[in-house]
């Protein structure tokens, strides 16, 4: 896989989309140990069981941990690493042009407006 140039969570959050440069798109599972497909009687009564224990014992330190960790793959992680580098360069670039000229002279636009590329009535 290349690049990766866009990355979404389904709308019922089960899944991650991630599409690339070379035009792929790959699904993933958000969460990778949860079976795709029907489940015996057995395997959702244990699956309940779990559910209600982390609820029990959740306010504990070490459970709490547990549960707070999210396992996504390394190259979605990098993406998102890389596009939160870019946007704060941009917004420290932006913030330094501003301090360093004339006041009123770099004008202050707001991040949602700073996106729309045109606007048609």
């Amino acid at each position: 896989m290349q690049r990766l140039s866009t990355v979404a969570w389904s709308l019922d959050n089960k899944f991650i989309v991630s599409g690339s440069d070379e035009m792929c798109i790959r699904l993933w599972k958000a969460r990778a140990s949860e079976k795709l497909g029907i489940m015996r009687d057995r395997e959702r009564v244990a699956l309940q069981y779990n559910e209600k224990l982390k609820e029990k014992y959740g306010q504990h330190p070490q459970v709490a941990r547990i549960a707070r960790h999210r396992q996504e793959p390394k190259h979605v992680k990098s993406a998102k690493a890389e596009l939160k580098l870019i946007k704060e360069s941009s917004k420290r670039k932006e913030a330094n042009r501003r301090k360093h000229s004339k006041p009123g002279a770099v004008p202050y636009i707001p991040e949602r407006e700073n996106h729309t590329v045109d606007e048609m009535e």
